[in-house]
């Protein structure tokens, strides 16, 4: 600096050069603090998240915004919380070190739901899928009722209950395409015969017969058509409203299997159709004046024990009951699931409580029910005490004991308004017995009807080859019986 107080240009530089240096060593002192705040910051409570680092330059606009955006969306789908029941006593007063060097197999866990992703994929695992693409349209649900038993009642049916009953049907298609691939999945080719034992699975016994006789009048008319109406489409020959290229061009987008056959779509198409009339028949209001509206249809489906649980948008399929939770004996009970033959219980069918009981206390209370039942399919010892492990009520097999005290569980039993009576039960298991055409239930033919009937309970797809079958001894005594198990391999 000269004596006249100006400084010259040299030392302006110089001053200058020592400011910009004392800057940068404050711009690098900051992120070192505040990574180390941050550091402890976490220690203290590894809940808190991290401050939200700002990457913009603050002078706004749409691209600043669209910056913080796409920071919050990979912060969120980065997230590594480990917030847990153990971490969340942030007020104690023991060090976290400590804490994690107790329980680090807990704090390595991510148990700390806040994502609302995460609720709607728990409760979307439990629900049935809604398709995207049906193999119909609302105009083929109101060609097929204009045109079959339903033409004379389409008087009292408002526009409203068409795209309703649309919705309604596709659950009913998702059940049934879920049983067929499971039934075609060991060979890889889906048969009519698939189609028809999976309407026995799904349906009540009322509507799966109706179903079938629908199936198998269109089939006879499609062999009957020959080859000299090639012109025509398969619909057409088979005297149905549906299209039945769009059942099979869907059964392929969805892989039922690899192998379709042509009479399959035939019956499912036929089948679906026939249904669809069913539902509105017995959804018509007695009183002929009143109009069946959108809101009386779920009410009456509501009311209907053979439709309320087929068409509920949960997986497991509710059979037997109403939407109150009461249990309802569907209609011709014994035809599938009871006697020795399908007509014959019409006449003579067992008590009703021996049909709708949902729990017992002992094995050999439940040995009692299904002899009085007769099923046609008799159930090996192995199906029967597995069927007891499902239908077991520790109340009633502590009070058949004689404790008058309580007893502990260790685990919770299932409500009861989930509990699938008896004829349920054997129903699904006699339909997965006729699948194979086999002699005798086993074990994995209740494990299926568990699968479908109670909520959360799952098994792999039946083996090929693999059954019990019952061996009579060479002295003829037809009592006589021993268990054998037969694998091809």
């Amino acid at each position: 600096m000269s004596d006249t107080g100006h400084s010259s240009p040299r030392d302006a530089v110089s001053a200058g050069n020592e400011r910009l240096n004392a800057g940068d060593d404050l711009m690098i002192q900051k992120p070192i603090r505040s990574k180390l705040a941050a550091q402890h910051g976490r220690s203290r409570h590894r809940a808190t998240p991290a401050r939200l680092h700002v990457p913009w330059s603050g002078s706004g606009g749409l691209e600043d915004i669209k910056l913080a955006l796409q920071q919050l969306t990979l912060r969120s789908h980065t997230s590594t919380s480990t917030y847990s029941s153990v971490s969340a006593g942030s007020e104690s007063s023991e060090p976290a070190i400590i804490r994690l060097m107790r329980h680090s197999s807990l704090e390595t866990i991510n148990t700390n739901v806040t994502s609302a992703d995460e609720f709607v994929w728990v409760d979307s695992h439990n629900r049935l899928v809604e398709l995207q693409h049906l193999p119909w349209s609302n105009h083929c649900i109101l060609r097929v009722l204009q045109s079959g038993r339903c033409k004379e009642h389409m008087a009292r049916v408002s526009v409203e209950t068409i795209p309703r009953l649309s919705y309604l049907l596709q659950r009913a298609l998702v059940r049934m395409g879920r049983e067929t691939q499971r039934l075609s999945s060991t060979l890889g080719i889906c048969t009519k015969h698939d189609i028809t034992i999976s309407f026995r699975i799904v349906l009540c016994p009322p509507l799966a017969d109706s179903c079938i006789k629908a199936c198998l009048r269109a089939a006879a008319m499609l062999a009957v058509s020959g080859d000299c109406t090639l012109k025509q489409s398969k619909s057409s020959r088979a005297g149905l409203q549906m299209q039945v290229g769009r059942f099979h061009r869907w059964m392929k987008d969805v892989n039922l299997t690899r192998f379709i056959h042509e009479y399959a779509a035939v019956y499912l198409c036929a089948g679906i159709e026939n249904l669809l009339e069913e539902i509105l028949l017995q959804c018509l209001p007695s009183d002929s004046d009143v109009n069946l509206t959108a809101t009386l249809l779920e009410h009456a489906i509501a009311n209907n024990g053979d439709l309320w649980g087929l068409l509920q948008p949960y997986a497991h399929l509710n059979a037997g009951r109403i939407a109150s939770g009461a249990l309802a004996l569907p209609r011709w009970a014994s035809v599938s699931s009871v006697s020795s033959g399908r007509d014959s219980g019409r006449s003579a069918a067992p008590p009703e409580t021996s049909l709708m009981t949902t729990c017992v206390g002992s094995l050999q209370e439940l040995q009692d029910l299904i002899g009085r039942m007769k099923p046609r399919i008799p159930l090996c010892p192995k199906a029967i005490s597995t069927l007891f492990y499902f239908m077991r009520c520790s109340q009633l097999e502590h009070g058949d004991q004689g404790n008058s005290s309580a007893v502990q569980e260790l685990c919770y039993e299932r409500a009861y308004v989930v509990l699938p009576p008896l004829v349920e039960w054997l129903r699904v298991a006699t339909a997965h017995g006729e699948h194979r055409f086999a002699a005798i239930l086993d074990k994995d033919d209740i494990m299926q009807a568990a699968r479908l009937l109670l909520p959360g309970v799952d098994c792999p797809v039946r083996a090929l080859g693999e059954e019990a079958v019952r061996v009579r001894r060479n002295n003829g005594n037809e009592e006589d019986q021993v268990e054998a198990t037969k694998q091809i391999q």
